[in-house]
C-alpha cells in the first residue's frame, strides 16, 4: 500500500529511457499561486481550450483543506504537476449526480477532478501515477467508485 509519508520521491521514465526525479507532497496555500500559472501554461498549450476544464481557485483550495490536493515537484521545489481528488462531497461535484445514483452510492463516490503536467515533464507516465494515487486514497477514504469526466478530443488524457 502507498506510504503516506509525503517528501516521499518517485522516478518516472519516459519512452526513451530517460528518468527523472520528482517528489510527492500535499498541495498547501502556499502552492496555490505556482499551481494557478501551471494550469494556465498547460491550458495555453492545448490546440483546443475546451479540451481541459480548468480548476476554480475555490476548488483548488477546497482540495487543499480536504487533503486531497497533490503536487509532484522538482529538484528546485517547484510544482510540475498538480492532482485533486473530491471524496466525501454530496454537492454539485459529485458526478454521481450526473448518473442518477442515490445518497447512499454517493456517500461512496469519489471525483477523479483534475490532473495537469508541465509541459516539460509530459510523457513520464504522471497522470497514471496520480490515477493509481487516487485509487489508494480511495481505498482509505472507504470510496468504492472514482469518476471523472474527459473531452473525446483530450487524447492526453484518453491515453492513460
Amino acid at each position: 500500500m502507498y506510504n503516506h509519508t509525503f517528501e516521499k520521491s518517485y522516478r518516472f521514465q519516459n519512452k526513451h529511457g530517460h528518468s527523472i526525479l520528482l517528489y510527492l507532497d500535499r498541495a498547501t496555500r502556499s502552492d496555490l499561486e505556482e499551481i494557478i500559472i501551471l494550469q494556465e501554461e498547460v491550458v495555453v498549450s492545448l490546440s483546443q481550450y475546451d479540451l481541459f476544464e480548468k480548476s476554480k481557485r475555490e476548488e483548488i483550495m477546497e482540495g487543499m483543506q480536504a487533503h486531497t490536493a497533490y503536487v509532484l515537484r522538482d529538484a528546485s521545489r517547484h510544482v510540475v504537476a498538480f492532482s485533486l481528488f473530491v471524496f466525501h462531497n454530496l454537492g454539485p461535484r459529485n458526478l454521481g449526480n450526473d448518473l442518477g445514483y442515490t445518497l447512499e452510492e454517493k456517500r461512496i463516490t469519489g471525483v477523479f477532478d483534475t490532473v495537469f503536467t508541465g509541459l516539460a515533464y509530459r510523457g513520464y507516465g504522471i497522470q497514471r501515477f496520480f490515477l493509481w494515487l487516487c485509487e489508494e486514497e480511495a481505498r482509505l477514504h472507504r470510496i468504492k467508485y472514482i469518476l471523472a469526466t474527459v473531452s473525446s478530443q483530450n487524447y492526453y488524457s484518453l491515453d492513460n
